[in-house]
């Protein structure tokens, strides 16, 4: 791998980790923000960990009938820089194999899975589940199983 490859490599890696840190960053934050109301404790008045969705953190309302809009920022910011990591990071996981001639297939399979998590990723931030719930629950579970495959 070339000295240029080399630094657009650590340059993308850095990005990813900074990504994920500002992901869990924004996500505490917005569950600090969160009004409160959960499915199961509509009188709750905060986020319970263990009571609401972490998808609540991106619905438009709580399941009380509160406006989450501040929430909802937070979580939408966090899902797309992540989901935006995970895509510029992919070309970078790619070049890396690259010069394998066996692993190019991995690579490339690799590559893909990312780009398309990632933009699942977005696509969740893009469909809060308190409006479009199947759309939201399609994207969840995509990103999920993509992100499973490009680990494996």
């Amino acid at each position: 791998m070339s000295s240029t490859h080399r630094r657009q490599v650590g340059k993308s890696s850095a990005l990813a980790l900074y990504a994920s840190m500002l992901f869990v960053a924004l996500t505490l934050l917005a569950m600090w923000a969160y009004p409160g109301g959960a499915v199961f404790d509509l009188a709750s008045d905060h986020y319970l960990f263990f009571g609401n969705f972490f998808s609540d953190l991106g619905a438009t309302h709580t399941p009380s009938g509160r406006g989450n809009f501040l929430s909802m920022g937070l979580f939408v910011v966090a899902t797309v820089a992540l989901g935006l990591a995970m895509i510029n990071f992919s070309a970078a996981w790619r070049a890396i194999h690259a010069r394998r001639r066996k692993a190019r297939l991995a690579g490339l399979c690799s590559q893909l899975s990312l780009v398309l998590s990632g933009l699942c990723f977005i696509g969740i931030a893009a469909t809060p589940w308190d409006h479009l719930l199947a759309a939201h629950n399609l994207f969840v579970k995509a990103a999920f199983a993509l992100l499973l495959a490009y680990v494996l």
